[in-house]
């Protein structure tokens, strides 16, 4: 298992690459709308922000870095466990819950 570090600016930034390799050559229902949100996530300027990728994809999902302990969006994250994929387990922790946790550890 490894502990990683994630960025919500990393996340955001690198979108516009996640999308298109999710949907580069889709050809199911919205195919037209997936290439559309493609172009438009290509053209933003350096420096986009979460704002401007929800604006063009119409949710936050794409850019949403919540706590798994207390479901809070975070700018820093702690990766624990595998990394992502179908079969594989990790958490994402904030830094207010992994001292609640290393407080508690301390404690037992």
């Amino acid at each position: 298992m490894a502990i990683t570090t994630i960025r919500k600016a990393d996340v955001v930034a690198g979108v516009p690459k996640a999308w298109k390799r999710q949907y580069e050559g889709f050809k199911g229902p919205g195919a037209i709308e997936k290439q559309d949100i493609t172009k438009k996530l290509e053209s933003l300027p350096s420096g986009f922000s979460a704002a401007d990728v929800k604006s063009i994809i119409g949710n936050e999902s794409w850019t949403d870095c919540r706590c798994d302990e207390c479901g809070i969006d975070s700018d820093v994250l702690v990766r624990i466990g595998d990394d992502c994929d179908y079969h594989t387990r990790w958490v994402d922790v904030c830094a207010t819950c992994l001292s609640r946790a290393l407080t508690a550890a301390g404690a037992a």
